[in-house]
């Protein structure tokens, strides 16, 4: 949720912001919740629909690759994978990349 909340403030203020949590706190401050009673929620209509992933697919030297597609989209900044997707390990030759 900090960084939900960095990346609004950085959307509507501009800047960069730092978020610092503590795991051990939000546990303990999850255990300090309670109970949810399991009894009054209710899972039907068409929101409770399992969704089926958008799904990343490619053609590589080990095969074919299906994946799922990752669940953010940026407006700006559009998702890539440099090609090819998939390697053998070592096969790279030894030469930096432009």
């Amino acid at each position: 949720m900090g960084v939900y909340a960095a990346l609004i403030r950085r959307a509507r203020e501009g800047g960069s912001y730092q978020v610092k949590v503590s795991l051990c706190s939000c546990a303990m401050w999850i255990g300090t919740l309670g109970f949810l009673d399991k009894r009054h929620l209710r899972r039907e209509g068409e929101q409770h629909r399992p969704v089926q992933p958008d799904m990343f697919e490619a053609e590589t030297s080990l095969g074919f690759l299906s994946r799922p597609a990752p669940c953010v989209e940026f407006t700006e900044t559009k998702g890539y994978w440099a090609e090819p997707v998939l390697r053998y390990r070592g096969s790279d030759k030894p030469e930096w990349r432009s």
